[in-house]
């Protein structure tokens, strides 16, 4: 078995190396790209990504169309009499374990300007859920695997809300002015970052209340030397300054071994024991300047690698273990910032958002092909070139 885990590592490493530019979308929105994501909850739909940006929400398949990538679904939040629609800046997968499609479903979380949550069955291409009660914009959304039925959501309002998406009923309500949040695997709490760089665990009930009421969710207990109380909230802080996040937190993954990555603006990307919140590994992002907008990072589903970019438009992969860089790649020319990445686990795949609705697919090109597409643009340039000049003598 370890063989076999060693040579699956090898061959994502030499993937890595021969990443490179094959596929750029481009959204009709014409507005950035708020949101990429894989869907890592549903195992056997992990070919599916989504993007959200303007008030369009698209749903793309990865894998399934050989070199090219193919258009699923897609959402549009038109204004209708239930909610006022608008753009859209957030969107996660949910579990599809609950759904009532004989053959399956997909589902994706959208939230943004219009306050509300809107759940999408992917295969009946429509609205299943809207949940209603924030009062001011929705900027990040979880869900959680071991609680299909699940979904936090976090707004400007000071709020966090989780939701029962399946009776369209929220569960609780955490105080916290909070900028982004993920749930722990078992479902049993919240993590959520602020614009400060701290961050909070809220401890959650194991069942939803019965009488359907709304309940505020208690603190949990932490290692003496980062906890700090603060309205019914443990605030973590690392144990020195060097420790903690001093800018905002724009993204929190929690990763496979008990492991949970957090990110802010300034590009530090720390990893930590979950149980005990020791930090285990400390990144920096490079060319993230203070004061940056928010540069999401992608998770492979195995938690092995991340990838993050900056605001150069330059691509990285991580190695969630050893803090190795693994790759770097750069668009070319183009210099706009990177507002999310991901990557699949075999790293055949990365992507990035980049501009006014350009999504970017780095692919895995075997070193052979890669020269021999050279080869034919060296070839079809030179034959341009000889046309332009047997014009110019006639």
């Amino acid at each position: 078995m370890a063989g076999v885990e060693a040579g699956r590592r090898e061959q994502q490493l030499y993937h890595l190396k021969n990443l490179h530019v094959k596929t750029i979308l481009k959204e009709s929105h014409c507005s950035p790209v708020q949101q990429l994501v894989f869907n890592t909850i549903d195992e056997d739909k992990e070919n599916l990504f989504a993007t959200v940006g303007g008030n369009q929400a698209t749903i793309y398949d990865d894998q399934h169309f050989g070199k090219y990538v193919d258009v699923v679904a897609q959402f549009v939040n038109e204004a209708t009499e239930y909610a006022k629609g608008g753009e859209l800046l957030t969107c996660c997968w949910l579990s599809s374990k609950e759904t009532k499609e004989e053959f399956g479903d997909a589902l994706l979380a959208v939230a943004g300007r219009d306050n509300c949550v809107s759940v999408i069955s992917v295969v009946s291409s429509r609205v299943i859920a809207l949940l209603k009660g924030h009062t001011k914009p929705v900027v990040d959304l979880c869900a959680c695997a071991a609680k299909p039925g699940l979904v936090a959501s976090v707004s400007k309002d000071g709020t966090v809300r989780v939701w029962d998406y399946l009776q369209e009923r929220c569960v609780r309500v955490l105080e916290a002015d909070a900028t982004c949040a993920a749930f722990r695997p078992d479902g049993s709490g919240l993590v959520t970052g602020n614009s400060a760089g701290q961050l909070h665990f809220w401890a959650l009930p194991a069942d939803p209340p019965a009488d359907g009421k709304r309940k505020r969710a208690s603190a949990e207990g932490c290692p003496a030397a980062h906890v700090k109380k603060s309205e019914g909230a443990a605030v973590l802080k690392g144990a020195s300054k060097e420790s903690a996040h001093s800018a905002a937190i724009d993204c929190i993954r929690h990763l496979a071994g008990g492991r949970l990555a957090t990110k802010s603006v300034d590009g530090k990307l720390f990893l930590w024991n979950a149980a005990s919140m020791e930090r285990q590994l400390a990144l920096k992002v490079p060319g993230c300047p203070p004061g940056q907008q928010p540069s999401l990072f992608g998770a492979s589903p195995s938690g092995a690698f991340l990838a993050a970019g900056n605001a150069n438009g330059d691509l990285y992969v991580y190695d969630t273990d050893s803090g190795e860089r693994l790759c770097h790649c750069k668009p070319g020319r183009v210099s706009a910032p990177v507002r999310a990445a991901a990557i699949n686990e075999e790293c055949t795949h990365l992507l990035a958002v980049y501009g006014q609705g350009f999504v970017w697919r780095y692919e895995f090109i075997p070193p052979q092909e890669e020269k021999e597409v050279e080869v034919k643009e060296e070839a079809a340039a030179e034959e341009g070139e000889s046309k332009d000049k047997m014009e110019e003598d006639a």
